[in-house]
């Protein structure tokens, strides 16, 4: 009996899903210092490396990560999940990640200002938003110099 498209497409997914699946299911943290399984790909990126700095896996879950900004404060890390228009904290003291804001109009770059406050650029919106404190958000800027027709 000849294998029908959709059973072929099926069974070749459910293939691939299973080579790649132990991937991600073997990783675990290295012992060893520094993690053997961190290389550098490119020898030019060599002087900016570390060599008393480590690297460390926080999460998995994410489709494309930019714009890390550190928290002092509160002990956490944010980060944007562009394509999945969210932003991301991970815990220090708990090791945990949750979602810090979502929808995030698909923010890719946070950093803070001289009071703490976090700065971050909308790529959606276009515009640049000042968290404040109380969690509120503030625009900063959405257009510059527009020259209307």
């Amino acid at each position: 009996m000849p294998m029908q498209r959709r059973a072929l497409l099926g069974a070749a997914g459910s293939a691939i899903a299973l080579a790649a699946t132990p991937a991600f299911a073997q990783w675990q943290p290295s012992e060893r210092y520094p993690d053997p399984s961190v290389q550098v790909l490119d020898p030019s990126f060599n002087r900016y490396r570390l060599v008393l700095a480590g690297v460390e896996r926080l999460y998995t879950g994410a489709r494309w990560s930019e714009g890390p900004v550190w928290m002092g404060d509160q002990r956490a890390l944010i980060w944007s999940d562009i394509p999945n228009n969210r932003m991301l904290r991970w815990h220090e003291t708990t090791g945990r990640t949750d979602v810090f804001r979502g929808p995030s109009n698909n923010s890719n770059g946070n950093t803070r200002d001289r009071q703490g406050r976090l700065i971050t650029c909308e790529h959606l919106t276009r515009r640049v938003t000042r968290t404040e404190p109380d969690g509120s958000i503030t625009v900063i800027a959405d257009s510059f110099e527009t020259t209307w027709w």
